[in-house]
């Protein structure tokens, strides 16, 4: 019957105390001086790491007592994470986020424009709403396309160059004409009143306007 050593990482505030299990199992005139101090002078250097001579020393006076089982390839004993590899272009998705960064700003500049400019005219507000409902559509493709899951297959034949697509023509869409006094909402596509026309009020005979209230009052004589 032999007595081994099963190794595992030692936790623990001695630092002997490797030295003193292992001498458990050799004997009293091979064992290892258990001071830390004696057992650098036999074996190591200054800085405290195995000398040649050390090394070999230890390893004949230990062979034999230690059992090291290597589990590295055990899976049973460690959980392996499953990685997808995704194969993106960095420079396509990095000039999409720029030009969708400039679309996004370009649609609240036509907002700002569109409900704080007071002195448009109905032919300025019909293309700023034309101009709005195409900056939301490109936004809306660009969203689409990156979001759209493609198999790595999908991703090697972009890498390579390929003839242009037949464009499709799609039916153009009949712009509608809001009446006079009323501007297209860019959100809902419906027509909405003109924030920026102000109806005049008139008073009937022997009234005035107020200007605070903007009601009519009877004038006094």
């Amino acid at each position: 019957l032999k007595l081994l050593l099963m190794s595992a990482t030692p936790i623990t505030e001695d630092t002997m105390s490797v030295i003193k299990i292992l001498n458990l199992m050799i004997e009293k005139k091979q064992q290892f001086p258990e001071d830390f101090n004696e057992f650098k002078k036999n074996y190591c250097k200054d800085d405290g790491i195995f000398t040649d001579d050390g090394a070999i020393k230890f390893l004949n006076n230990s062979a034999g007592l230690v059992s090291y089982i290597d589990r590295s390839n055990d899976v049973s004993q460690f959980a392996y994470p499953i990685i997808n590899d995704i194969i993106v272009k960095l420079d396509t998705v990095n000039k999409k986020n720029e030009v969708l960064e400039d679309l996004e700003n370009k649609l609240i500049d036509l907002d700002e424009e569109l409900f704080n400019n007071k002195n448009l005219n109905k032919k300025e507000i019909k293309e700023i709403n034309k101009d709005i409902k195409e900056t939301v559509k490109k936004i809306k493709k660009i969203h689409k396309e990156t979001n759209k899951k493609l198999t790595i297959i999908d991703h090697i034949n972009n890498c390579f160059d390929k003839e242009p697509r037949e464009i499709k023509r799609k039916s153009v869409k009949k712009i509608i004409d809001c009446p006079s006094g009323k501007i297209i909402n860019p959100k809902t596509g419906r027509c909405i009143k003109d924030p920026s026309i102000v109806k005049i009020k008139i008073c009937p005979d022997g009234k005035i306007i107020n200007p605070k209230t903007g009601r009519c009052i009877k004038i006094k004589v």
